[in-house]
């Protein structure tokens, strides 16, 4: 809700970058995204550079059913569990969600499909998980030229397409340098231009990944990491910039408001 409050949502022709270091959970939150956003009426087209998409189903009916995730993945469900599996699982929800495993895309795929998507039927938003997997248009070029030409082009797609494009993007490992390992811009990996292009830049961390037990939150002195998490608005072109803080639960297929 504060998330909501503070970027009053997303809206077309924005370039919405989210970024982590491995494990953080980036791809889980962006699911999040996509099913708030089908609850609501409104259709995304996940492209999944990663994971499969029969993995990326798993994951948002664990979200959904609100069951064990290790207890899933082992079949040790009990038969009420597997019920609110099921349930889960027949929500017309999952019509509004439209999902694209096929690895090694260029953004001249993506757009073409996105355009497609457009012409068949009504496309929201589109969430690319993530931008280190792109293939660049010009192998001759450098990384950094290659990294700053993607973004651009992504930028232009959701001008072109009048949605959100939320990209999922790695940050370097110096970003578990800084002072309580909180991530910033400086830690956006390979280019600059990812900073630039960008409308609205989210950095996500969660304290107890790391190890770390307590952390002071304002006048708050020692509070429990346990299931905490931090996402920072790192920039935000139209508006202010902030910390929102959020709950998880031990697999961190539940996320609420903190």
């Amino acid at each position: 809700a504060k998330l909501d409050k503070v970027t009053n949502g997303w809206r077309g022709n924005q370039l919405i970058v989210l970024a982590a270091r491995p494990g953080q959970g980036k791809t889980q939150l962006a699911i999040h995204f996509a099913m708030v956003a089908a609850l609501h009426s409104h259709s995304s087209l996940f492209f999944s550079l990663e994971m499969s998409a029969a993995s990326l189903v798993d994951r948002a009916l664990v979200n959904t059913s609100c069951v064990d995730s290790e207890a899933y993945r082992n079949g040790r469900l009990s038969p009420d569990q597997w019920q609110q599996v099921t349930e889960a699982g027949a929500s017309p929800t999952w019509t509004g969600i439209l999902i694209d495993d096929t690895p090694l895309q260029t953004v001249r795929n993506i757009r073409t499909k996105c355009l497609l998507q457009s012409r068949r039927g009504k496309i929201d938003m589109v969430i690319i998980d993530y931008l280190q997997l792109i293939e660049a248009g010009d192998r001759k070029a450098n990384r950094e030229q290659q990294v700053a030409s993607i973004t651009r082009e992504l930028k232009l797609l959701s001008k072109e397409l009048e949605v959100p494009v939320i990209l999922l993007c790695q940050l370097n490992r110096e970003a578990e340098n800084n002072p309580g390992k909180r991530p910033s811009l400086a830690n956006l990996r390979e280019s600059g231009a990812i900073e630039q292009d960008a409308d609205l830049v989210l950095l996500l961390m969660r304290p107890e990944v790391y190890g770390i037990k307590t952390i002071d939150i304002g006048e708050q002195i020692g509070v429990s990491t346990a299931g905490l998490g931090f996402l920072d608005i790192a920039k935000q072109r139209d508006g202010a910039t902030g910390t929102i803080l959020f709950r998880t639960n031990k697999q961190f297929s539940e996320i609420k408001d903190y």
